[in-house]
């Protein structure tokens, strides 16, 4: 591993799990016991149907976003020296 990731792998974990551990004890969770999850888990998926039109569209859009996303970092799109706004502005 590089030198710089390796600095900075330790202090990003300890802060996330730090993190959700005080999350953890200001909010607890309401539910700590759940006797019929397995009732509600069989049952939620008919009550709320199949996937509707509005939520292929979504799917769809951050599909093609975070594909876009990958791709310019591959394509070097990332280190052009200007960005979207520069280019607007102009």
């Amino acid at each position: 591993m590089d030198c710089m990731v390796q600095s900075f792998l330790f202090p990003a974990l300890a802060s996330l799990m730090l993190t959700a551990f005080t999350l953890y004890k200001i909010f607890p969770p309401e539910t700590k016991h759940t006797m019929y999850a397995h009732i509600l888990a069989k049952n939620k998926p008919k009550q709320i149907g199949l996937v509707k039109r509005n939520e292929w569209i979504m799917l769809g859009t951050m599909l093609v976003t975070v594909t876009l996303w990958i791709s310019g970092f591959s394509r070097r799109v990332a280190d052009c020296p200007h960005s979207a706004t520069d280019t607007l502005a102009l």
